[in-house]
């Protein structure tokens, strides 16, 4: 039906409307009616953007505009929005008169009855030609190839937004993962540092009572299982510092009062600026340019009316040059064994793929801000619930040591455990909060807001 009917492709829609069933699976954080719910709330744009010449705020800016200066990938887009301008250029030039020059010197040749090659038989008869071709009217084929062309210069511009936009967001969250794990190594340096003491102890109480032997060995197992997580954070760090000098071009180093609490940015206010996504507006103007391509070659397949101007220094055969000509021509292509008509609905193909990639893409962005908002949330609900049980098990685990070292009324294994159960706590809550805080940066760059938002 596409092969034959042009109808037969849908009609491009340019915009979405937001699905609001999503408002109702979002989980709040209320769990069994007990209220408390964390709901973020609503800001204002002005709210929003607060803070952006905080130090924080300010060494995220550096950053950025560190990256976007290094990143080989920006300054290729900036390539192809050049190119894409010069394009337009070319297609314009078809608008102005097409001139040529042409030389031809002959060699030898043959004088039939009539002799009319009597005067261009060699080498000294050589001869020069002009041509000069002005477009008059071609059914709009080169308007239709100069908005195809333009579009194609919105569709590089917008990726190239686009490519910004991700390599912000790739460099922030890279930097929040080195907090991460920094913040995290101190947590295990601590907690080695504690399973040290204990194994010291426990070494000397073990000489002066073999019995308690298998204790030193418990503290000795947990010990090394501490070093174990400590080397695991430490190969995170150097990782993490690996991908920022592959960002960067340089080894960063985090400011010791660097805070990562940015505004909270809302489903509405991420939804709302779907829209204005560099992404889906780079699809969209692609859609457009198959449109216009396939109108311009439905125009070629018409008669193309041309002003000629021409002028050949070939003499004739009483060695008279021929003199100027000027005329309209008419050319075109009557019959082209169906090229013309399959290269018409190929670029209408283009276009409708180009429009189904827009709906793929915005229904994918819609989902995406959806999915990280509910990580977002319930990841700060999470890291709230663990720094209180921290606060919990901290007291457990001296309770515990005072219980087994003054009283005897604990095992080691109970020590040991709760020790154990206290980092894992804190780890946790280290995690969930920076899980957090890089879900807020992804629906901020989602919403192709991220540039704004560090001010850069």
């Amino acid at each position: 039906m596409w092969k034959s009917n042009q109808e037969g492709f849908p009609t491009t829609q340019q915009s979405f409307q937001p699905d609001p069933a999503y408002d109702k699976v979002r989980w709040n954080g209320d769990i069994s009616g007990e209220g408390d719910t964390n709901t973020k709330e609503e800001v204002s744009a002005k709210a929003f953007y607060a803070g952006t010449n905080d130090t924080s705020r300010g060494f995220l800016r550096k950053m950025v505009t560190l990256a976007l200066s290094h990143s080989p990938e920006v300054r290729s887009s900036e390539a192809d929005v050049l190119a894409a301008g010069y394009y337009v250029d070319q297609t314009k030039g078809q608008r102005w008169p097409q001139v040529q020059l042409g030389l031809s010197t002959p060699l030898s040749a043959q004088s039939n009855s009539g002799g009319s090659n009597r005067n261009n038989s060699s080498i000294s008869d050589t001869s020069g030609s002009v041509s000069i071709t002005t477009p008059i009217y071609d059914w709009g084929r080169i308007g239709s190839q100069i908005d195809s062309a333009e579009e194609g210069v919105t569709a590089a511009v917008n990726a190239q937004g686009y490519t910004k936009e991700q390599l912000a967001y790739s460099t922030i969250s890279e930097l929040m993962n080195l907090g991460r794990y920094q913040e995290s190594r101190k947590v295990a340096r601590s907690y080695v540092e504690r399973m040290q003491q204990l194994t010291n102890m426990l070494a000397q109480i073990a000489e002066a009572d073999q019995g308690r032997a298998s204790e030193f060995t418990q503290a000795k197992a947990k010990l090394l299982s501490a070093r174990a997580s400590l080397d695991d954070i430490e190969h995170q760090v150097s990782s993490s510092r690996i991908k920022l000098v592959r960002l960067l071009g340089v080894e960063p180093n985090l400011p010791e009062n660097i805070s990562w609490q940015g505004a909270m940015m809302p489903a509405s206010m991420a939804l709302a600026a779907l829209n204005k996504n560099p992404n889906l507006l780079k699809l969209q103007a692609q859609a457009k340019a198959a449109t216009y391509e396939a109108e311009s070659v439905a125009a070629s397949g018409m008669p193309q009316l041309n002003w000629v101007v021409s002028k050949d220094t070939r003499k004739d055969v009483n060695g008279d040059e021929t003199g100027w000509y000027t005329g309209l021509n008419v050319q075109w292509n009557a019959f082209s064994g169906g090229s013309q008509k399959a290269a018409q609905m190929s670029a209408l193909a283009k276009a409708n793929g180009a429009q189904q990639q827009y709906e793929v893409a915005y229904r994918d962005l819609e989902y995406q801000i959806n999915s990280m908002i509910q990580t977002r949330d319930s990841s700060f609900t999470r890291a709230n619930d663990f720094d209180r049980l921290s606060v919990e098990t901290e007291r457990v685990k001296n309770m515990f040591y005072d219980q087994w070292y003054n009283l005897g009324t604990r095992t080691l294994l109970d020590v040991l455990t709760a020790e154990n159960d206290h980092f894992n706590n804190q780890l946790s809550a280290i995690n969930n909060r920076y899980d957090g805080y890089i879900s807020n940066i992804n629906v901020i760059s989602s919403a192709a807001m991220l540039l704004k938002w560090v001010g850069d």
